[in-house]
C-alpha cells in the first residue's frame, strides 16, 4: 500500500521571538511549572488568535483533515513532551 506522505512548513503556527524569549529557559530545560504553563498556554492561544494567517490556517486544515480518509496528521516540533508543546495546543485549536 502506498501511503501519500507530504511535508508543509507553516512558520505561521509558531511561536514568535517574544514569547520564545519570554519562557526561554524553562523551553530549553522542559521543565514547566503549572503556573509557566498556565501563561505560556495563554499567551500563546491569544498569539495564534491575533494571526490572521494562522486562523485560515487552521480553518484549512481542519476542513481538509475533515474532508479527507485521512486516519492521522502529524505535527513535528523538537520538544521531547507534547503535553508541553504548542504543537498540542496547535492540534486543539484545529
Amino acid at each position: 500500500m502506498l501511503l501519500e506522505r507530504y511535508y508543509c512548513l507553516h512558520p505561521e503556527l509558531a511561536l514568535n521571538v517574544a514569547l520564545f524569549d519570554k519562557y526561554k529557559k524553562t523551553i530549553k530545560s522542559y521543565k514547566w511549572t503549572e503556573v509557566e504553563w498556565n501563561g505560556y498556554e495563554e499567551a500563546f492561544r491569544k498569539l495564534m488568535m491575533e494571526r490572521e494567517k494562522a486562523q485560515e490556517l487552521m480553518r484549512s486544515l481542519a476542513k481538509e483533515y475533515a474532508n479527507s480518509d485521512t486516519k492521522h496528521v502529524t505535527l513535528l516540533c523538537f520538544c521531547p513532551d507534547e503535553r508541553y508543546c504548542h504543537r498540542r495546543l496547535n492540534k486543539e485549536m484545529i
